[in-house]
């Protein structure tokens, strides 16, 4: 690690409050017969719907996810529902990350810095 990231983890302990993760407000457009599916892989990205609404035989999802999951799903959308499920993003605020994955990223970054330096 870096002398800044040194000191901050330092100063911070394992709970480290200033690593921040991306919220996303947005919709997920899903024909009505896969919104079970959806629903769980959102949930497995550590997504929390706000609202559902149904649009004829579509449902649309509102839900907070945060960026880093978002970036890897829509692929898994397409999958999920053959194709015709629909997302769409927008800024929504900051959060904390977990203690646990801040605990891994930082471990993951000393792994990183240690090879670098090898």
């Amino acid at each position: 690690m870096n002398g800044y990231t040194d000191e901050i983890y330092k100063s911070h302990g394992d709970g480290i409050s200033w690593v921040t993760r991306n919220g996303h407000g947005g919709r997920v457009t899903v024909p009505d017969d896969h919104v079970g599916t959806v629903t769980g892989d959102l949930n497995s990205r550590r997504g929390r719907i706000q609202d559902m609404d149904v649009k004829g035989h579509n449902e649309i999802l509102k839900a907070h996810v945060p960026l880093a999951e978002m970036l890897t799903s829509a692929p898994m959308l397409i999958l999920l529902t053959a194709g015709k499920g629909i997302y769409r993003m927008e800024f929504f605020g900051y959060e904390d990350v977990p203690k646990e994955m801040v605990r891994r990223i930082v471990e993951e970054h000393k792994k990183e810095a240690v090879a670098s330096t090898s």
